[in-house]
């Protein structure tokens, strides 16, 4: 693949984990949206997009195999929320310490498949850029309510579309 297509490629990557962002946001307000209550599109609508775009790019890519499904039900059942109110600073660290793991860990069928040390390294890095923004967001509390949800949501699964891309799969 010739540079250039890979580099629009890899920017088209950021489509999955921004979509990933924004439809969990709208699933953290109440009330409904197109008609549609939140909750379903935090915990159902925001994975499914968000896999099946996964999905596409790496049959775009030409490195899909039948186990990356398997991240649909593992990213629906992440139902393990990351907000706590009240019960201090550590309470609030030790829950969205849980939740990073869990959420990192919802990639593991791509990162099996694939099985690059790159790949490997990626999740690694997913997992500590998720930590850093969750706990930093959930303790300061720098943004309002909706900006933080994005946020989060966002950089949780990041890293996840550009493990298709890794180096040692040439």
């Amino acid at each position: 693949m010739n540079e250039l297509k890979e580099g629009f490629l890899s920017t088209l990557a950021i489509l999955p984990s921004l979509l990933f962002g924004i439809t969990s946001m709208i699933g953290g307000r109440s009330g409904k949206f197109l008609g549609i209550r939140g909750r379903l599109w935090k915990r159902v609508f925001a994975p499914c997009v968000f896999v099946s775009l996964v999905i596409a790019l790496a049959l775009i890519r030409n490195n899909f195999s039948w186990w990356f499904t398997l991240c649909y039900p593992i990213y629906i059942l992440n139902i393990v929320g990351y907000g706590s109110k009240g019960n201090g600073a550590w309470f609030k660290i030790l829950r969205r310490t849980i939740w990073v793991i869990i959420r990192t860990a919802s990639c593991l069928p791509i990162v099996l498949i694939l099985g690059t040390s790159e790949v490997w390294n990626l999740l690694i890095l997913q997992g500590i850029v998720g930590w850093i923004t969750t706990v930093a967001l959930g303790v300061y509390n720098p943004l309002k309510a909706p900006a933080e949800e994005f946020l989060i949501n966002f950089v949780s699964v990041l890293f996840v579309p550009f493990m298709l891309f890794n180096s040692a799969m040439q």
